[in-house]
């Protein structure tokens, strides 16, 4: 079970002498900073004390799909701004995940994989941009440490909260633990290991086909129609 108090502190999901290989997924980044008083004050109204870990990443993900519009943002964004905001991509949500559940002292990381872009195809693309997406792209993505399995499972925000799972256009869940599962339709090869730091490719700056003028234009169609 969660262990939670007021005020948190990293001690409080610090793992047992023989787990301390998820210290790390603990551990607050610069741009996963889970101690930042916002995501701390977030994670304590989300989570009530005594909830298992299970249940808290259930919680966050639903908040994260219901509150997080789906916009193309910028990588390089802390959770916080991504809280402030209100919105970003995969990258960013998984990131304020991330920050949510260590802030409650639940183990999290990232995990990446390859997607094909029609995943990505709309009603309310613009052509000119989804022109501008590799074949395949890289998706990024929450997974929480669950105690009672010993192991992480995946948790993923990215689609916004539908009628019902069976509405999901990219997601699944597993309807006994509420995992996210992936249509095989849409993935492109198996999941990279479960990360626990990605400050190093968020900052690098990779080279982008979107102009500024294109991304906006896209945006203003994402946060009308909140299509994703």
């Amino acid at each position: 079970m969660v262990s939670l108090q007021v005020p948190f502190d990293r001690s409080l999901g610090r793992p047992a002498v023989d787990r301390m290989h998820l210290m790390p997924f603990l551990l607050p980044t610069n741009f996963c900073d889970s101690e930042n008083a916002a995501i701390r004050t977030l994670a304590h109204e989300l989570i009530p004390a005594g909830t298992s870990a299970e249940e808290a990443a259930k919680m966050v993900r639903a908040w994260v799909r219901r509150e997080i519009t789906y916009t193309l943002d910028v990588k390089d964004t802390s959770a916080s701004q991504t809280l402030r905001s209100r919105e970003g991509m995969c990258t960013n949500k998984a990131n304020l995940q991330v920050a949510i559940m260590r802030a409650a002292g639940v183990p999290a990381g990232f995990v990446m994989c390859h997607v094909t872009k029609e995943a990505f195809k709309s009603e309310h693309i613009l052509e000119e941009l989804y022109a501008t997406i590799s074949d395949p792209t890289i998706h990024c993505f929450c997974a929480v440490y669950i105690p009672e399995f010993q192991s992480f499972r995946n948790y993923d925000a990215t689609e916004k909260s539908r009628e019902s799972p069976a509405h999901n256009k990219l997601l699944a869940e597993d309807p006994d633990t509420g995992e996210t599962t992936y249509q095989p339709k849409w993935l492109r090869g198996p999941f990279g290991p479960v990360q626990a730091n990605l400050d190093h490719l968020l900052s690098y700056v990779f080279p982008s086909r979107i102009s500024d003028q294109l991304r906006d234009k896209q945006n203003a169609l994402y946060r009308k129609y909140k299509e994703i």
